[in-house]
């Protein structure tokens, strides 16, 4: 063996380059010594310039290998010192002791320092400096996270930091770090081949010149500088492998270690020896390694040993190891054997790399879970939890004792067997939807009880994230609320049940907060104030019913929260136009308010209220009637006997108009209020308006005056109407001069007839009409209009808002009872300044329109005489002589009697009448429709007229004369008379 020889390490293989320069070496060595020192000196000076280029190469490539090696050495600082911080950080969370807290200031502040001296290192390559940047990025995560920890650790404890640990975002952080520092390091290692092999270039230029030109004679100065140059790049290289080795065994905590089979000794790296704190002179063998781990660890190291040394298996173990000062680490030992050029195993060679930190955390999670387990099995709840992909791993032993069953089994399979079928699928669903979005997870199903019973649970989970947010575990909990569940779908079904009697009773229902807020409010609530629930829920009342505040309502809600007593009013309210009955019930919470929309009964009473005021009306008309329109009878009578005797210059004449004036208009005022009443007697015919009309088109002018613009507007193909052609020509002469009176500066009259089909859906109002079809007279003005106090009144008898003399306050009351009692129905529409509008609705005739016939008498025309037999039939005494006087003058024979029984008692005896005259109505028990019964079937053929000043429905139902009867309504005057009685005589049939 060579000198050299002997200087190198066993397991280093020959180098190829050191072999040129020996052999080199000693062919130089053999030559003779003056012709070497000749050719050197004969070269001198060209191989100085020469050395002096290659010398300024080599120079520069030093100086880039150098700066590789201080990257290289900065690099691995940096890696290490954010090692050193988290280890403290660790022991500080471990422990507690502030005392760890100081490393992690000083490694944040090492390194600060270490990333600023390679950011000048590194000036001039922008690549290294990008990185560099990210890794200053990372680094500052790092320790965000280390005192993340540290604060952890600080304000929740020991179980939270471990948490924290366990989440293993500090790992992978600290991974992210070293992934950075190992491309850099790779990046740098490629530059620093570089720059070597640019040296070498410059080297072999170099010897390239000095064997061209020195020849044969420089070429062992040559191969001397050569085999110079190469043993220090070797030994350059030798001392970066060391440095790279140390780095990586400073970084993972780990040496190298070999083992001599013959003499059973260990060496090891500086690197190892420095972790275990074996000195260097200390000699180890098999056994003394052996003795320093625990009996179980030593018997595994000492087997795994043997083996690799017998059979050449290779081993990768873990194992516990004690130093000089007590100090035990955890270890993981990896070894082979290393084989000699025969096969044999010449030694056995490996690696330890300290797990101690390692080791520590997993017995503090395994601890960290026992203590989980300990806490969910002492918790009175049902603890489990489960992997990301949805798999129960563990759940806590309330679950078994719930279930009645053991631990053993799969525990998915356990949750299966005990949820109950039918809530398995939609379980199942929220459970899939929460792993799909990685959101919390929340259900309720049924879990059998040991006893067989199922009981409702609220079952929840969430999920724990790793530092990119990838779900790591869930989390989750069960806890039995059946009880609650019951109790809460009692009150429900309490609940729906209160709610639906709300919903279905009559009242209109809403509930009011103290603040009066809505919390509650019904369908009928709904539609009685036109608002929907949902849109009032949470709102203020006065807010959204402003009407009210202040007002009755208001008071009344106010009264019985303040007294704390129930309040009830009836009110009107305004914005809807609706009477309201309101109770309002005080509460804890606040008002419960129940109204009831009376409109309807309002109306109903109003009506009510009407038809008695129509009845007494008609009653005390009635009863008036009949005695004052005799009275009139002999008043007008006597006043035309005195007409016709007095000279035409006398005097009295005067007197006598006046008399007659004031008859006339008493006998007016008594039909109005008949008419009012509905009482007066009609007689309805087939009428063509549009006919009847043209005679009021001629008139109405001369009546209105000139001030008054008058429109027809009349339909083509009208209906006939059913209707008292007298009393619709009075009705309407009413309507016109209302609208005159309303238009004292003119204006305009319309006047429109159209033909109208009312059905179901159609008008309704104070009286609703009955569906059918009805002929429409329309009257409308542009006057002054009316408010709605006034037009609410504007029908009954009496009102007026004329001055004092310019009316009777009778005549719209005429319109509406004779309307009315022909079956129709009249509505008035007006607002003030806007006019007014009077619709009447009259049916229409069943058949085609019958001539309208003109009056018995023209004014102007005489008065029709005759010589018939008349039986005057007639209890009041001065109407019967006046009567009988005025038939008498005209040429009929008369025969008087005060009542019914003295005319069948007569007709028994003399049957030689031609017409019975008879009141209607007459004391004696036989009224006029009785005697005129009875005479005719004494007298078959004898004509009747009837005459009444009120015929109390004896010849008159439902407003209208009975068919076939005539009859002279009192007063009358002698041409009515003798008209009336001229025409019945001459009827035929």
């Amino acid at each position: 063996m060579q000198p050299d020889d002997a200087a190198r390490s066993p397991e280093m293989p020959e180098n190829q380059g050191e072999s040129r320069v020996r052999r080199s070496w000693f062919r130089l060595r053999s030559s003779t010594l003056p012709v070497a020192i000749v050719a050197f000196l004969s070269c001198l000076i060209l191989l100085g310039a020469v050395s002096w280029r290659a010398v300024q190469q080599l120079n520069l490539a030093d100086a880039r290998v150098a700066q590789s090696h201080e990257t290289l050495q900065l690099l691995s600082r940096a890696l290490l010192t954010t090692v050193d911080a988290e280890i403290a950080a660790r022991g500080y969370a471990l422990s507690g002791d502030p005392a760890y807290l100081a490393p992690v200031s000083v490694a944040e502040q090492s390194e600060a320092e270490i990333l600023a001296a390679l950011r000048a290192v590194l000036a001039g390559n922008e690549a290294q400096l990008m990185r560099l940047d990210e890794l200053a990025a990372l680094v500052d995560g790092r320790f965000a996270l280390i005192r993340t920890l540290i604060e952890t650790r600080r304000a929740r404890g020991a179980e939270a930091a471990e948490a924290f640990v366990r989440a293993g975002e500090g790992i992978r952080a600290q991974s992210t770090v070293r992934d950075l520092v190992r491309d850099m390091v790779a990046i740098e290692e490629r530059r620093l081949g570089a720059y070597e092999a640019a040296s070498d270039d410059a080297l072999m230029r170099a010897q390239a010149i000095v064997v061209f030109s020195f020849l044969l004679v420089g070429l062992a100065g040559a191969v001397a500088f050569r085999y110079d140059a190469v043993r220090r790049e070797a030994e350059q290289a030798r001392r970066n492998s060391e440095a790279l080795l140390r780095l990586g065994g400073e970084v993972a905590r780990f040496g190298g270690w070999q083992l001599d089979p013959a003499s059973g000794r260990i060496s090891w790296s500086d690197d190892l020896a420095h972790l275990l704190e074996i000195a260097p002179d200390t000699r180890l063998t098999l056994d003394s390694a052996v003795e320093r781990c625990s009996p179980e660890a030593g018997r595994r190291l000492r087997r795994s040993l043997e083996s690799c040394i017998a059979e050449g298996i290779p081993f990768d173990i873990e194992i516990d190891f004690s130093t000089r000062r007590g100090i035990v680490f955890d270890l993981r030992v990896a070894g082979r054997p290393v084989h000699d050029a025969n096969g044999q195993i010449e030694r056995i060679g490996g690696a330890v790399q300290d797990i101690s930190e390692r080791k520590r955390i997993e017995r503090s999670l395994r601890a960290s879970e026992s203590q989980f387990r300990q806490l969910a099995d002492a918790m009175p709840l049902i603890v489990w939890t489960a992997d990301p992909g949805g798999r129960a791993d563990f759940v806590s032993k309330s679950f078994l004792a719930y279930t009645g069953t053991e631990r053993a089994g799969d525990i998915n399979t356990l949750w299966s067997r005990a949820i109950l079928r039918k809530d398995r699928a939609p379980m199942l669903d929220k459970w899939r939807a929460a792993l799909a979005s990685g959101g919390n997870y929340l259900t309720e199903f049924r879990l059998r009880r040991h006893d067989g019973v199922y009981r409702w649970h609220l079952v929840s989970a969430v999920p724990v994230r790793d530092s990119e947010g990838r779900v790591v575990k869930w989390f989750g909990s069960a806890i039995d609320i059946d009880d609650r569940y019951r109790t809460e779908k009692e009150l429900e079904a309490l609940a729906a049940r209160l709610s639906s009697t709300l919903e279905s009773i009559s009242d209109a229902f809403f509930m009011l907060d103290r603040d009066w807020r809505f919390t509650y409010f019904n369908k009928e609530a709904e539609r009685v104030l036109g608002r929907r629930a949902e849109d009032l829920i949470g709102r203020n009342i006065w807010e959204e019913f402003p009407a009210p505040a202040g007002r009755v309502i208001r008071t009344l809600c106010e009264t019985a929260v303040r007294d704390n007593v129930k309040m009830s009013t009836e009110t009107f309210y305004e914005p809807l136009g609706l009477w309201l009955l309101v109770n309002a019930y005080p509460s804890p919470e606040g008002l419960a308010f129940y109204f009831q929309d009376v409109t309807e009964r309002h109306r109903l009473q109003e009506k009510l209220n009407q038809s008695q005021r129509l009845e007494a009306v008609g009653q005390l008309t009635g009863g008036v009637a009949h005695d004052f329109n005799n009275l009139l009878t002999v008043i007008l009578g006597n006043a035309e006997i005195l007409d016709a005797r007095l000279p035409p210059d006398s005097d009295l004449r005067k007197f006598v108009e006046t008399t007659r004036h004031a008859a006339e208009r008493g006998a007016e005022l008594t039909d109005r209020l008949l008419a009012f009443a509905r009482r007066q007697p009609l007689d309805p015919r087939h009428v063509d308006l549009h006919q009847l009309m043209a005679d009021l088109q001629d008139m109405l002018p001369r009546v209105l005056g000139e001030d008054v613009e008058i429109e027809f507007v009349i339909d083509d193909g009208l209906w006939p109407a059913e209707v008292d052609p007298g009393q619709f020509e009075n009705a309407m002469f009413n309507l016109c001069i209302n609208a005159r009176d309303a238009m004292p500066g003119g204006g305009k009259l319309t006047i429109e007839i159209a033909n109208a089909v009312v059905d179901h859906d159609g008008m309704s109002g104070p009286d609703e009409l009955v569906p059918g079809d009805y002929v429409q007279v329309s009257v409308s003005d542009t006057g002054i209009g009316m408010t709605r106090e006034i037009r609410d009144r504007v029908f009954d008898p009496f009102f007026t808002t004329k001055e004092a003399g310019k009316g009777s306050g009778l005549g719209l009351s005429m319109v509406y009872g004779f309307v009315k009692q022909s079956g129709g129905l009249v509505k008035i529409y007006s607002e003030p300044g806007e006019g007014t509008t009077v619709r009447i609705f009259l049916p229409r005739a069943g058949g085609a329109a019958e001539p309208l016939t003109a009056p018995d008498v023209a004014a102007d025309a005489g008065v029709p005489r005759g010589d018939e037999r008349i039986l005057l039939v007639e209890d009041d005494d001065p109407v019967r002589a006046y009567a009988a006087g005025q038939l008498a003058e005209i040429g009929y024979r008369v025969v008087e009697v005060r009542n019914g029984v003295e005319a069948l008692a007569l007709l028994q005896d003399d049957k030689r009448f031609d017409l019975l005259f008879t009141d209607v109505v007459m004391p004696g028990g036989l009224n006029g429709p009785q005697l005129a019964e009875a005479a005719r079937r004494l007298c078959p053929g004898l004509k009747v007229l009837f005459t009444s000043g009120y015929t109390e429905n004896a010849i008159v139902h439902h407003g209208r004369l009975d068919p076939g009867v005539d009859l002279l309504s009192k007063p009358y005057r002698r041409r009515d008379l003798a008209a009336r009685i001229r025409r019945v005589l001459d009827a035929t049939g």
